[in-house]
């Protein structure tokens, strides 16, 4: 195992700095307020040092954006792992990603502030081509999970419908879903006062109008959702508990 040398330590603390400095930032001011200047101040380094880490501020955007997708799929990974049935499966991954927001909802906001085609023009093409990268495997993991349904005969798909389009809709509901409840509207005062049990409840309809099996009626899927917070998210699931 190789070990760091001491100059690339304080290069990676220095970008560690920079990162969570520039991170804050972002979450209290949004994009159009993070300036290099604003870093160097709050970082007591100077705009030259900054820029020998990042070329602009929207390398460092895209950066944590990164950082973001990268723990993203590690969720997904482990929902991927859960004993179970392909559908309990991917509820499990639905449960991480709900637990992902729950505990760290700014956090989404970064990915978000990058969907616009002008700053992701301005990223280095080593930076873009890494984002792009992390940005397809989830949804290669979820489309691993619907295949494997189809495999086993849980799910028949018509012709006209492809595992893809199976994951987008399930990927709409809850980006959807997350970026209504970042948004501050009072749920509560319009009768959705557990958005994310609706939430479940709406993706398991989805699945249930697909025959995807077991279906909802014939399978205790409060049980799986136990399961999977005490075998694959036991301390997100306590942390979110104490939130």
């Amino acid at each position: 195992m190789s070990t760091l040398s001491r100059k690339q330590r304080e290069i990676a603390e220095r970008e560690g700095l920079v990162l969570s400095t520039a991170r804050a930032i972002l979450i209290e001011q949004g994009f159009q307020g993070l300036t290099m200047e604003k870093i160097a101040a709050a970082t007591d380094y100077s705009k030259g040092t900054i820029y020998q880490h990042f070329s602009n501020k929207e390398e460092i955007l895209g950066v944590l954006a990164m950082q973001q997708l990268k723990r993203q799929f590690h969720v997904f990974e482990r929902a991927f792992a859960f004993d179970g049935r392909p559908r309990e499966r991917m509820a499990a991954v639905g449960e991480g990603y709900e637990l992902m927001f729950r505990l760290d909802p700014d956090s989404f906001r970064l990915h978000d502030e990058l969907q616009s085609p002008t700053l992701r023009a301005k990223l280095p093409v080593c930076r873009c081509d890494e984002l792009q990268a992390l940005e397809q495997r989830p949804l290669r993991l979820l489309v691993r999970i619907v295949s494997d349904a189809v495999q086993c005969g849980d799910l028949e798909l018509p012709e006209d419908i492809q595992p893809q389009h199976i994951c987008f809709g399930l990927w709409a509901m809850h980006d959807g879903a997350f970026r209504i409840a970042r948004s501050g509207i009072d749920l509560e005062s319009k009768g959705l006062s557990e958005p994310f049990q609706i939430l479940r409840l709406q993706a398991s309809r989805l699945m249930d109008g697909l025959g995807w099996r077991p279906l909802s009626t014939e399978h205790d899927f409060d049980a799986t959702y136990e399961r999977i917070r005490r075998e694959v998210f036991p301390d997100e699931y306590a942390r979110s508990r104490q939130s």
